[in-house]
């Protein structure tokens, strides 16, 4: 892919690496693995509380795992 496009989401100890060039993914992947101590976990459906749905070729980012969460636990506070 001649634009390829890839991002990377850093927090403590977990990355999320995405974008439009399986290659690329792939390459910088192999990177982090050769000069860091990593696991793969992909395909993945949450992280940090938010909740990843794919269809096609969008992806929506939502909350509503995190929300879900929260209300399992006070309900069982009441």
């Amino acid at each position: 892919m001649k634009n390829a496009s890839v991002m990377l989401g850093l927090y403590v100890n977990d990355i999320l690496i995405f974008g439009n060039d399986m290659h690329v993914i792939n390459d910088i992947k192999k990177f982090l693995k050769n000069n860091f101590d990593t696991k793969d976990l992909d395909p993945f459906d949450v992280i940090l509380g938010i909740k990843i749905t794919r269809d096609g070729d969008s992806i929506a980012l939502t909350r509503s795992h995190y929300i879900e969460k929260l209300l399992k636990i006070l309900i069982t506070m009441m």
